[in-house]
């Protein structure tokens, strides 16, 4: 009865009645058509299922994301109180977003990695968070695996009717790789979650095997398409509407990108002037080149020496450095901290994508007490030593301990929290990456300010901020000016003194993951500005009082925040 009773509901959740509150109707249907974000975003009560898309399925949630757009829309310009608005605005956005990818690039039809997605979330929150009993979480585990070759049949159909010429070739060769990696979790690991239940792992290692089974055959499907596709992944002329939607910001992009070729000068310039200050007590017996370039090339260097040899010492650093975080904020008092500490440090699985899915993975707005987990870039023990000094030099000491603020305390892991308690789930599911970015990355120079590490790690974040700014000019020339490989690698090297490891990584995030490559430099450069002028005007107050109010609206655009802290009083 249980599950024809969720089937009778997939197919009316999309149904918007024209009384319903669409804040609230959306929340559920999104819930019911996504049951594994569900998961992730602390509601469990559809643990046993996963996601429903077939033909029908999809073409009521767009249709459900249409209605909700138009009232969206429709209230919003009846001028609703401010909290109201914000949830409406964010709630635009992210219909928005899921019709662009939905119904206009129809990437269930033409983009393995719409399905990767979401069959390495399915079981990822449900296997590494752990929250409730073994045996409970795993029997959802068992139930959710049992229904992946279903989901992969579902997958299959709809890419059999794939346009090649809508195809982005570089993204269903990612596809098969990823899930190729996935089956290997499946068919390998997946029993080791049972612990010592006997019976359970047996279950899983058969129902394992079958995901796996059905996992290979779409990656043997999207490597079909990666070498069928001919679509060009670079968005043109729908940069703009992109940018602007995922963004929330109307500037227009060539005013954005000269900004940025301006900001890189001048960081690269501080830079310099600060490396140059050092020079003298960390390479006495060499002159200091003229160049600024060469002079930050040789210091970053330095800092890239000091690294991390395996993946127990970079887990063990990332450990440590939390803690000393953590105390940094109760010491000086800079902010009201969220208890209980809920977070664990982990490594990213390799079947999530290793390096590239590193992150903060937060408990949600239905369960924010649950375990935030922190899954850290790693590159296995085995790897060639070549492939192991590139990764550790990136992950070297003084970047790892410069990157806690950001990632942990105050950055991602306590803004999420705090955003989860609030009484806006919109604020928390769907927040503006452009302040969630930024105030990670402001959290780096706070702490640096406030005496947060030494050179190394200000070195560190020097590099990071020019990281940030290459980031966002890289994305908008790689998909508006016509950008190649090449063309990028020259422009990293010589204008943001990065190196080729840094620009093969960030090609590929290009072309994967735009414009979220814009939201670290555009969110740091308005936060940061907004924190000086506040200071100008309230010299006298304590910090914790500007690092309350950055994070107590939630994840909302920082325009918001600077109405505000700088609302007369």
């Amino acid at each position: 009865m249980r599950r024809l009773a969720l089937a009778f509901a997939l197919v009316l959740a999309p149904a918007l009645s024209a009384r319903a509150d669409p804040v609230a109707a959306y929340l559920d249907a999104w819930r019911e058509t996504y049951p594994s974000r569900a998961t992730a975003a602390g509601d469990y009560r559809h643990d046993d299922r996963l996601e429903v898309l077939d033909d029908d399925a999809r073409q009521r949630w767009i249709d459900l994301n249409r209605q909700t757009l138009a009232r969206v829309e429709a209230e919003i310009a009846g001028a609703p109180a401010d909290a109201r608005r914000l949830d409406l605005e964010l709630l635009s956005r992210q219909a928005r977003q899921e019709l662009m990818e939905w119904q206009d690039e129809d990437q269930a039809r033409n983009d393995p990695l719409f399905w990767a997605g979401l069959l390495a979330q399915a079981n990822l929150h449900l296997f590494l968070r752990q929250d409730r009993p073994v045996a409970v979480r795993m029997g959802f585990v068992l139930e959710r695996t049992r229904q992946i070759p279903r989901l992969v049949d579902t997958a299959l159909a709809a890419l059999a009717g794939a346009d090649t010429a809508a195809v982005v070739p570089e993204r269903a060769t990612e596809a098969a790789g990823r899930l190729q990696a996935l089956a290997g979790f499946y068919r390998d690991r997946l029993a080791t979650g049972a612990g010592d239940d006997a019976a359970l792992a047996t279950q899983l290692a058969v129902a394992g095997q079958a995901a796996a089974d059905a996992i290979e055959r779409l990656a043997q499907r999207a490597g079909e398409l990666g070498a069928a596709g001919k679509a060009d992944f670079r968005l043109g002329e729908r940069y703009g509407e992109r940018f602007a939607v995922v963004n929330g910001l109307s500037t227009p992009v060539p005013e954005v990108l000269a900004q940025a070729y301006a900001d890189l000068a001048a960081k690269r310039e501080e830079a310099a002037a600060f490396g140059r200050g050092l020079w003298p007590q960390w390479l006495p017996e060499e002159p200091a080149p003229v160049d600024d370039v060469a002079v930050l090339r040789r210091l970053f260097a330095q800092v890239e020496a000091r690294r991390p040899s395996s993946t127990a010492e970079l887990v063990a650093q990332f450990k440590a450095d939390a803690d000393a975080a953590f105390a940094f904020v109760r010491e000086r008092d800079l902010m009201t901290l969220p208890e209980p500490r809920t977070l664990v440090v982990d490594v990213a699985p390799a079947w999530l994508g290793g390096q590239s899915v590193g992150g903060v993975y937060p408990a949600g707005p239905w369960s924010p007490e649950a375990e935030t987990l922190f899954l850290l870039p790693n590159v296995p023990d085995d790897a060639p030593q070549a492939a192991k000094d590139r990764f550790y030099a990136a992950f070297n000491e003084g970047f790892n301990r410069m990157i806690s603020p950001h990632e942990l305390v105050p950055g991602h892991y306590v803004q999420a929290k705090i955003a989860a308690r609030l009484p806006h789930p919109v604020r928390s599911l769907y927040g503006d990456g452009v302040y969630v970015e930024g105030w990670g990355s402001f959290a780096e120079r706070l702490f640096l300010d406030l005496g947060w590490g030494g050179p190394h790690e200000r070195l560190a974040h020097y590099k990071n901020q020019l990281e940030n700014i290459a980031r966002l000019i890289a994305d908008i020339e790689v998909h508006t000016g016509g950008w190649d490989e090449a063309r990028l690698g020259r422009f990293l090297a010589g204008e943001a003194v990065l190196d080729a490891q840094f620009a093969a990584n960030l090609w590929k995030r290009a072309m994967l993951t735009s414009p979220q490559l814009t939201t670290y430099h555009l969110g740091y450069r308005d936060i940061h500005a907004l924190w000086l002028e506040w200071r100008r005007r309230h010299p006298e107050r304590p910090i914790r009082e500007f690092v309350d109010g950055m994070t107590a609206l939630g994840s909302v655009p920082v325009a918001e925040y600077r109405r505000a802290l700088l609302r007369p009083e």
